[in-house]
């Protein structure tokens, strides 16, 4: 999906109108969320710093090796020479919004990645993924998860290995053991002692609106002279 959709079609497309834009605007920084990839070769081919934002449930991760293949085309199109290692993806500035703990003692980032609190939003919305999660363990509040594509069998499998909820299978989906789950969940105070512990982990993290101060950084340090 990555390489094929993300890549080959989504940052091919907005590749060259991205270029514009940014030249017309005289950028100092391009910021572009983990999974759209117009936004960092755009920034390479201008000679600009860029920043990324992890969107998905593993997205902190380091994944500069397995991009690599997939972004020769996208920087080609670009002009630019290959990157064999992949650094173009987290070059500058990696903003992740859950602690390193969430994704296990074995997870390696990127060199640059910057680790902040969560903070929800002010007003209440439905949403059925990684954000639902992240809002329930800046609170201390376990989980029943029920995961169905993209990045929430990862964030599934990682709640269920923090101790922080259960999960639901693909062949478990029925009244009856989402309802013993969830009973499961309430009645068992280790699920809500784990949560809270995440929920510790994450508001000992700088808050939010420090990765303002991050990007400031980063377009001062690298501004075009």
């Amino acid at each position: 999906m990555i390489a094929n959709l993300f890549i080959g079609a989504a940052a091919r497309r907005m590749l060259p109108e991205l270029i514009g834009v940014a030249r017309e605007w005289s950028a100092d920084l391009i910021i572009r969320e983990s999974l759209e990839f117009a936004g960092c070769v755009a920034a390479e081919a201008l000679g600009l710093p860029h920043a990324s934002v992890a969107a998905a449930a593993d997205s902190a991760l380091d994944r500069r090796r397995e991009l690599a293949g997939p972004l020769t085309g996208l920087r080609q199109q670009a002009g630019l020479p290959a990157d064999p290692d992949g650094d173009m993806a987290f070059r500058y500035l990696h903003l992740c919004f859950t602690p390193p703990g969430f994704d296990g003692p074995g997870a390696r980032f990127p060199p640059t990645a910057r680790f902040f609190a969560h903070h929800s939003t002010a007003t209440p919305h439905e949403d059925g993924g990684f954000n639902s999660v992240k809002e329930a363990l800046a609170e201390g509040v376990p989980l029943v998860v029920v995961p169905i594509a993209g990045d929430q069998p990862y964030c599934a499998r990682r709640c269920e290995a923090l101790g922080v909820g259960r999960v639901i299978g693909p062949a478990e989906r029925n009244a009856a053991v989402i309802r013993a789950a969830v009973r499961t969940v309430l009645g068992d105070p280790s699920y809500r002692d784990h949560a809270r512990h995440m929920r510790d982990e994450i508001c000992a993290l700088p808050p939010a609106a420090a990765a303002v101060t991050a990007l400031e950084q980063v377009a001062d340090k690298y501004a075009r002279h």
